[in-house]
């Protein structure tokens, strides 16, 4: 039964949320990903939690590059857990705005660049391994995230995405509802 309610309200929310398949000024869209291959990996740490990315972006200019462009405004959060080799878990965390020129070559495909500036943390609690006692450590900086990307529209309100760059992780794979 909850398989039928989550099948019927998916399918509500595609039929209802139907759009232009193009991102433009007043779209709103919200992505959520997983990464790959993330930027803070190395041979002696071992993955706990993927990256995982929610991004938000809102069309604020629309009818660029004779009506195929746009420039979005949004927000993205990243985390990502991990443990080192000496059994510490740690956990990362990049957030802030982030700014977006939007092109679309073809129907139902959105290729972007984006640039977000914001906040980074990485941080652990400590651990005792062997007798040996690591201490609980943390970094705050400027953090920042650069990328091109797609969305693939497989419905009027959702599409397949992929980014590219540098982030938390250097490939993103996952979903976007537009609305």
């Amino acid at each position: 039964m909850k398989k039928v309610l989550l099948s019927l309200t998916l399918l509500l929310a595609v039929v209802l949320g139907a759009k232009a398949q193009s991102f433009q000024g007043g779209s709103n869209t919200i992505g959520l990903s997983v990464g790959i291959n993330n930027t803070l990996w190395d041979n002696n740490n071992h993955m706990l939690v993927p990256p995982f990315t929610v991004s938000y972006d809102h069309g604020i200019v629309g009818s660029l590059f004779d009506g195929r462009g746009a420039i979005g405004l949004g927000g993205l959060v990243s985390v990502y857990g991990f443990r080192d080799d000496a059994h510490r878990d740690w956990a990362a965390l990049l957030l802030g705005p982030r700014g977006t020129l939007h092109y679309s070559f073809v129907d139902k495909l959105d290729t972007y660049v984006a640039l977000m500036l914001g906040y980074s943390y990485v941080g652990t609690s400590g651990a005792t391994v062997n007798g040996s006692s690591y201490g609980q450590t943390s970094t705050s900086k400027f953090g920042w995230g650069a990328n091109v990307g797609l969305r693939y529209y497989i419905a009027p309100a959702w599409a397949l995405s992929f980014e590219a760059g540098y982030g938390l992780s250097n490939f993103n794979f996952g979903f976007t509802y537009d609305f």
